[in-house]
């Protein structure tokens, strides 16, 4: 498994995420790399990561921010392994979960952790407010891309590597909204998405901005849907109906 961390100054949790996570992966008994994307830092970031390097930890340190998206996408391009995903900086789920979505990509291309898949499981630390806002936000993302996912946000996803390959030429976002546009991209492309329900404990320190970048990730949705209907049109006014049987409609392109 590769597993890559986009990390913007994040001195303050990310030894804390490898502390746990090495010892947990080596203990699982095959082989796997942690893959560090500094993303612009300017703290000890870097410093940090490095320390771990004799631990199955990889450190790709980019001068210039890349974004989240730009980091994780970075990553996923170097993996080694068969297996791959993210999961942010300060390991919110615990790496027993991590493994366990594992088990799901003999059948799936594409694994993701969820808070509210299960209803009867309780998010540690979750406050009121965040939690009435991650389920709007899906609630839009499931409006405006009809994803039939209910937590697109949480911080934990594991893929068949040739699968996530294969549609990350086309994800173009790299903000907050990466994640829905990655999944977006996936399901365009037939992949097999499982949400699988995890625990999950939310920290402090985190980057997200809710006015300014929320407003800049609802424009990146609605982005991502003109697009998708201008390829289609496209494709439609090159075929023409003639070209389909009677109640028949065209497939859908993915966003170029």
């Amino acid at each position: 498994m590769s597993l890559v961390i986009p990390a913007w100054n994040e001195e303050g949790r990310l030894g804390q995420t490898l502390e746990r996570y090495c010892p947990s992966f080596k203990k699982w008994g095959t082989n796997f790399e942690i893959i560090v994307v500094t993303d612009g830092s300017t703290d000890r970031t870097v410093e940090i990561a490095g320390r771990y390097s004799s631990q199955g930890v990889r450190v790709i340190s980019c001068s210039d921010r890349l974004g989240k998206g730009g980091a994780i996408i970075r990553g996923l391009e170097v993996a080694r392994f068969d297996w791959s995903g993210f999961v942010d900086a300060d390991g919110p789920v615990p790496p027993e979960d991590v493994l366990m979505l594992l088990n799901y990509l003999s059948e799936y291309d594409c694994a993701i952790a969820s808070r509210f898949l299960n209803p009867n499981e309780i998010s540690e630390g979750r406050t009121f407010a965040r939690s009435i806002l991650s389920r709007l936000w899906n609630l839009i993302v499931s409006s405006i891309l009809f994803l039939d996912i209910r937590d697109t946000q949480c911080g934990v996803k594991l893929f068949r590597t040739s699968a996530v390959r294969q549609v990350l030429p086309s994800v173009a976002l790299t903000n907050w909204a990466f994640d829905a546009s990655l999944l977006f991209h996936l399901k365009q492309a037939g992949c097999r998405i499982l949400e699988v329900p995890v625990k999950w404990t939310e920290s402090s320190g985190s980057k997200l901005n809710i006015p300014r970048d929320g407003s800049l990730m609802l424009i990146s949705l609605l982005g991502i849907r003109a697009m998708n209907i201008r390829a289609w049109r496209i494709r439609w006014s090159h075929s023409g109906p003639a070209d389909h049987a009677e109640g028949e409609s065209p497939e859908p392109l993915s966003t170029p």
